[in-house]
């Protein structure tokens, strides 16, 4: 189970501000390193939620082929990583252990995407990630204004 809180800036930058992890990783053996494994997860989830994204160019040239172009989530751009966990041991296996970390990786930007979307007051539905600002703009219909392009304006065709 994840939860999380996100908001967004006038400038519709979009900030992850709790997230919070309950996973069940079977007997853990080392609470410690699961809980490690699982704020790292965590961490990937909150990347692709926010920032990771291959950008082609119109020939079909990866421009994000290294890390100095691809954005990753860094630790001063997440917020602190509440875990809790449920010990329920596996029967598939004498130590009763279960995987750990991917699973809190997949449900990030689901989650997230629905935080943003519950800080937007329900207004939109999200639906493709990274959640960056030109994203969450059109995603709510603003369209750049005529003039520097840089301030939004409420699309006509937007409910």
């Amino acid at each position: 189970m994840l939860s999380s809180r996100a908001s967004t800036s006038p400038s519709s930058r979009t900030t992850a501000r709790a997230y919070h992890a309950i996973h069940d990783a079977g007997h853990e053996i080392n609470p410690m390193i699961v809980a490690g494994q699982t704020q790292g997860g965590a961490v990937q989830g909150i990347g692709m939620a926010l920032a990771e994204e291959i950008v082609y160019d119109a020939s079909g040239q990866a421009i994000t082929g290294t890390l100095m172009d691809y954005a990753l989530a860094r630790a001063d751009g997440v917020p602190g990583i509440d875990v809790a966990s449920v010990d329920s041991p596996s029967p598939l296996n004498p130590l009763g252990v279960k995987g750990t970390g991917e699973g809190s990786a997949v449900p990030g930007p689901a989650a997230i995407a629905n935080a943003v979307a519950d800080a937007l007051g329900g207004a939109t539905e999200l639906t493709q990630i990274p959640l960056r600002a030109p994203a969450v703009r059109a995603a709510l219909g603003y369209q750049p204004s005529s003039g520097s392009g840089t301030s939004p304006r409420r699309s006509a065709t937007s409910a």
